[in-house]
């Protein structure tokens, strides 16, 4: 079991990738969700987007993979609940 956040966040990102280089075109876009209460790594701008490390090292992830993607923020233990029935894509504390 991974015990950190920040484990959590690398094992993320190597999932991510995989996913990326695997994941077959579709018209959807990915559903990433991110815990926003996890400064500085991820919170909510006063304009309500996400921001910080995780976000731009993911965006960048999709990017490069030439991925369209869709951010949703919610709290993490929801984040874990909805991953684990197949509602999210990618999921980043």
């Amino acid at each position: 079991m991974i015990k950190s956040r920040g484990m959590c966040f690398v094992f993320g990102i190597a999932v991510l990738a995989l996913l990326c280089s695997s994941y077959p075109v579709s018209a959807d876009p990915l559903r990433v969700a991110l815990d926003e209460s996890f400064p500085p790594f991820t919170y909510k701008t006063e304009a309500g987007d996400m921001a910080a490390l995780h976000v731009e090292i993911t965006k960048g992830v999709i990017d490069l993979a030439n991925f369209e993607a869709t951010f949703v923020s919610m709290k993490w233990p929801r984040v874990v609940r909805q991953t684990d029935q197949g509602k999210l894509d990618v999921s980043i504390p």
